[in-house]
């Protein structure tokens, strides 16, 4: 049985790779909380407590990120957390030789400078995987960068996608779904078991390069409505609201390697992964 020390275990994407895998992998949780195994503040790098249970670990997990950039402090916090503390988990990796470290990232780390959602969140992400890519490759830590899409699954990731869940519960209910502007804007979700399988394929294949994990299509507002019908079985109608102000579109290119490597069905869209799931 793998060895996984995991950083970020409490966050919504630890909580759904954990459940689903506590009796294939031991984890040994790093975090601030009072069940954490391992005392460990990212803001501070700063590691105390029973730190032996580092030593024979196969793996090592960043799932932790700093979001808000909304004050000073916030993006002095997200640059600490994302970018910093991920290459102090690399060192860690080095320090107790955990050969291989994989780092969540996300796929606002491809974001241009003249994207409309390129920000101080995109740059850290970035950031963080060239810093990673050059420690780890002079360290000799095999390193996974994974990037995910919009993460969807349980309703501890409706605060993070309002949109989608939005759409869902009027789904649900039969009731018509009010899209704003004109555009019919392309989305890519990702369902957090589909994510699951995938980390818990590159640790059992000791994967490494950086990936998209993106779903096959990106799909308009409006197929993403028809595969929420389909599968809850309603006829709910779609209303655009041309008065207010189109949603921004997102395209992002399927890496159809991870799914390979991994031994992952790549999933086409939202009907496909709901109903596997």
């Amino acid at each position: 049985m793998s060895k996984i020390a995991i950083c970020g275990y409490s966050s919504s994407v630890g909580r759904g790779f954990i459940s689903r895998y506590d009796t294939q992998f031991e984890f040994v949780k790093l975090g601030r909380r009072n069940d954490a195994d391992i005392y460990i503040d990212l803001k501070e790098r700063e590691l105390k407590g029973d730190i032996d249970k580092l030593r024979g670990c196969d793996v090592l997990i960043n799932l932790s990120a700093q979001v808000d950039d909304t004050t000073d402090q916030a993006i002095l916090d997200l640059v600490n957390v994302n970018v910093l503390g991920a290459l102090y988990l690399a060192e860690i990796c080095h320090q107790y030789q955990i050969s291989q470290f994989i780092n969540m990232s996300s796929i606002s780390a491809t974001y241009r400078a003249d994207d409309a959602y390129y920000g101080f969140y995109a740059q850290s992400k970035k950031s963080a995987e060239e810093f990673l890519e050059c420690y780890c490759e002079q360290m000799r830590v095999d390193l996974c960068i994974l990037r995910p899409a919009a993460i969807y699954g349980e309703d501890m990731f409706a605060t993070h996608q309002r949109l989608l869940y939005g759409m869902m519960e009027k789904v649900k209910k039969d009731d018509t779904v009010t899209i704003y502007g004109k555009c019919d804007a392309h989305r890519n979700y990702i369902h957090i078991n589909t994510l699951s399988e995938i980390l818990a394929g590159v640790i059992r294949e000791h994967v490494t390069g950086i990936y998209n994990v993106v779903c096959k299509e990106n799909q308009t507002l409006t197929e993403i409505v028809a595969d929420l019908n389909r599968f809850y079985h309603r006829n709910s109608k779609i209303e655009f609201l041309r008065e207010k102000p189109d949603i921004i579109e997102r395209f992002f290119q399927c890496d159809e390697r991870i799914y390979e490597q991994t031994g992952v069905t790549v999933p086409k869209g939202i009907y496909d992964e709901l109903s596997r799931f």
